[in-house]
């Protein structure tokens, strides 16, 4: 129903369940949602305990802002340069050199 309701009345709604909304229901509706409050969806799922995986949490890149994408890569960073590629475009330069060392050194640290 997301598509067919205003992102304003959408976003109303969302806020009334957004404590209890999971991860599948939030890939479902962030395409739809202002990205800040996306964003802050995000960051309370991502601090949840949880054994995410990069590929679970990429597809968010476009939807969320620069602190809670930075957040992301740095709880789960990117496996292989392919991943860091899928989400480069996303990410300041700063943060994609450091992820980029990471990788190169065989870093799977999670800072």
């Amino acid at each position: 129903m997301a598509p067919f309701l205003g992102s304003s009345k959408l976003a109303s709604l969302v806020q009334d369940f957004e404590e209890n909304l999971a991860l599948e229901q939030l890939r479902q509706l962030s395409a739809y949602l202002p990205p800040e409050m996306c964003s802050r969806i995000f960051m309370r799922l991502l601090n949840e305990p949880g054994d995410y995986r990069f590929e679970e949490l990429a597809p968010f890149a476009p939807f969320i802002d620069d602190e809670a994408l930075v957040a992301l890569v740095r709880a789960v960073p990117p496996p292989d340069l392919q991943a860091l590629k899928r989400i480069a475009p996303f990410l300041e330069e700063d943060e994609v050199g450091r992820l980029l060392r990471g990788l190169l050194k065989g870093e799977s640290d999670h800072r």
